[in-house]
């Protein structure tokens, strides 16, 4: 598409080559599609107390003064027993001395403060957090929380405990109609003047602020273990691990094209047959034999050809497979609900996602790892396919189809087109939101990470000068990676503002979950700092729509896509990453696809899909190649609660300064400066 350059994008080239493709690298590592995960429930505002006395004192919690009776204060080198009664008594005469809440102080130690509290029925107090974790045991009475991550309330009764993780926004009230009496125990000890911020009611308010909820694998549900029908026809979309290099002539094959076809087998005659035809150029048919290969480009005259192939058998999930779960696909369809599995090859894994809903067909493929040469494969792995980095099949049936020139394809029921036909514009990410996907990394030794993400960049000329206007954090959670015992891993990501005080970062954090120490390194390659990029980042990398699946405009009202499940639009995206030598020394294909269903009339943002990076390398980052998404919500600017989370584990793990990031509002105009990336000759 072609496309204006305008002032802005003038000065988007800015920026060097190197630091660009680098941080394309590292995108996969941290992308996308991470809001703060508070375990457990919401708790209450707080008071600490200021010193010994048991005299009356005023303590202002927030913008509310309120009266408190202060307890006796015991630290770590005695013990005391602590008289809850008497606390319960004296916070009585404070509720009938006309307060609507008061707080007894019970012990302080070096570390926590335990406190008791009291509420009068129809006590509420508005959207909050605190600069410290709380746990709530409730004594009598009935208590509420309010959150965005839930539309109904969590309500507590006697007995019930809660803890509210420290930033965690909430609201809280009593909903019955006796006094609450709680015990609260506040960690670390901090200043009772300073514990409750008040916050915009968006932070509480699930519609404003939807909850996202991490992806999750059924890894109890037990795989269907079928081998494919001796005979067996799919479609298939086919995409390359690269565009066809520099200085290379034009290859007499399909391998670094988008290309669709047909694929038959039959295991009695020891026949399988491939029918491709590029999204750029020519066709071709392919035919294993038992051990021999012919190739022909019409589908008359074979030709042996040696291709490193040998026939496949009928278990793509053999012996040597391991098997992770199930779980649908991604976000669109319910009915493609696949299972997850992953075998050795190399170093690398090769995944195979096998459709329950249609008895266990091939839905999806990926090789982690290029074939030996361009034009030749391995006969370890699997004939044909290995040749391209990611594979969709569908239509799966069975029978066998003689791929030969009398063949005549079957009418296209998929909507999929090459191209940008439609000439749509390519997407930017909305600039600020929240997405969950379950990331899959190349090595073999670990599962896929579900994961949150959380995006926000700020394009106001009235920027401020606070960091986290351009920030993204990603969250991976560690629930099906037994190998290493890890525990949460977080990626922290920041933009940068066109002045040197206010550069690209990155800091990765990782949780043991073994020992519960935290480490965190600062993310860079070749030197390189990696921060968050903009949401224009698809025209770093020389985007472009490379295929459109859209609804036919003679298809049926009920017409779904058998390549998405659904009759959304989507638009099949090619990035171009950085080499892989020694088979692509100018660069690799990243893809993705994008819901653009609401995007292309602009009546809403493109949604993600999938995002698959070819020939990820192991050891760079995560090592992840793979982002299938579930969850995606966009967000207001007011929603700002857990940036006070993430400094706090910045300043505590990272000896992060905000004050080297943050000058003078007058000094800053956010321009935009990313580049658009020359790569000379492109095809």
């Amino acid at each position: 598409m072609e496309q204006t350059e305008t002032s802005n994008e003038s000065e988007k080239r800015g920026r060097s080559s190197k630091q660009t493709i680098t941080w394309l690298v590292m995108m996969v590592v941290c992308i996308l599609v991470p809001a703060l995960i508070a375990h457990g429930s919401l708790s209450i505002m707080l008071v600490e107390p200021e010193k010994s006395s048991k005299a009356a004192s005023v303590v202002s919690v927030g913008q509310d003064p309120i009266k408190e009776q202060a307890g006796y204060i015991i630290w770590n080198d005695r013990y005391s027993d602590i008289d809850t009664e008497k606390a319960k008594n004296e916070l009585k005469k404070m509720l009938e001395n006309g307060q609507d809440e008061a707080y007894y102080t019970l012990q302080v130690t070096s570390d926590q403060v335990l406190v008791m509290m009291a509420a009068k029925p129809g006590w509420k107090k508005r959207c909050h957090h605190h600069p410290v974790s709380m746990y709530l045991l409730l004594l009598e009475g009935s208590f509420y929380f309010k959150f965005h991550s839930s539309k109904q309330d969590k309500v507590l009764k006697p007995g019930d405990h809660s803890l509210i993780p420290k930033w965690q926004p909430h609201a809280e009230g009593n909903n019955g109609s006796s006094i609450v009496y709680g015990i609260l125990t506040i960690t670390p000890v901090h200043n009772r003047f300073n514990l409750t911020e008040y916050l915009d009611e968006s932070e509480c308010e699930t519609s404003a602020f939807p909850a996202v909820t991490e992806p999750k694998l059924n890894v109890s549900e037990k795989p269907l273990g079928k081998l494919l029908p001796k005979q067996w026809t799919a479609q298939i979309i086919l995409q390359p691990f690269s565009k066809v290099q520099n200085d290379t002539k034009q290859p007499e094959n399909p391998f670094f094209q988008l290309s669709k076809g047909t694929a038959s087998y039959d295991s009695d005659k020891e026949l399988f047959m491939v029918y491709v035809k590029g999204c750029s150029y020519g066709q071709w048919w392919y035919k294993i034999e038992g051990e021999k290969t012919f190739v022909s480009d019409d589908g008359k005259s074979w030709q042996q050809k040696e291709m490193g192939w040998k026939l496949p058998s009928r278990n793509w999930t053999d012996p040597g497979s391991t098997y992770i779960g199930s779980s649908p696909m991604n976000w669109m369809s319910k009915d493609i609900y696949v299972e997850w599995w992953k075998k050795k090859y190399q170093i690398a894994s090769n995944w195979v996602w096998l459709n329950r809903k249609n008895g266990g067909a091939p839905y999806r493929l990926m090789f982690s790892v290029p074939p030996p040469k361009t034009d030749q494969g391995d006969p370890e792995n699997l004939a044909f396919f290995q040749m391209y980095s990611f594979t969709y099949l569908f239509n799966f049936e069975e029978g066998f189809t003689d791929l030969s020139s009398s063949f005549k394809p079957v009418v296209d029921d998929t909507g999929f087109v090459c191209g940008n036909p439609y000439n749509y514009e390519l997407f930017n990410w909305t600039n600020h939101f929240s997405a969950t996907a379950l990331m899959t990394p190349v090595d073999f030794h670990h599962n896929p990470f579900p994961t949150i993400v959380n995006y926000h960049w700020d394009e106001a000329e009235t920027y401020t000068g606070r960091i986290f206007d351009r920030s993204q954090t990603t969250t991976f959670f560690n629930n099906y990676n037994w190998y290493d015992n890890a525990g949460t891993v977080r990626c922290n990501l920041f933009g940068r503002w066109p002045k040197d005080q206010l550069f690209s970062k990155g800091y990765l954090l990782n949780t043991s979950e073994s020992t519960w120490v935290t480490s965190c390194s600062e993310i860079s390659v070749d030197g390189v700092d990696i921060g968050q990029q903009p949401p224009w980042w698809p025209m770093l990398g020389d985007g472009q729509i490379m295929g459109v699946i859209k609804k036919p405009d003679d298809a049926a009202k009920d017409w779904v896509s058998p390549i998405t499940g659904t009759n959304r639009t989507v638009a099949i995206i090619r990035e171009l990453f950085p080499p892989s030598l020694p088979l692509y020394p100018d660069s690799t294909n990243l893809w993705t696809w994008y819901d653009y269903t609401d995007f292309a009339p602009k009546t809403g943002p493109a949604r993600p899909i999938v995002f698959m990076q070819s020939a990820s390398s192991i050891g760079v980052g995560t090592s992840l190649a793979l982002a299938d998404y579930f969850d995606f919500v966009q967000l207001d600017n007011k929603v700002r609660a857990r940036t006070n989370y993430q400094l706090d584990l910045l300043e505590k793990y990272c000896g992060f300064e905000i004050k080297k990031y943050v000058v003078p509002s007058d000094q800053l105009r956010p321009e935009s400066f990313f580049p658009l990336i020359n790569w000379g000759n492109r095809k």
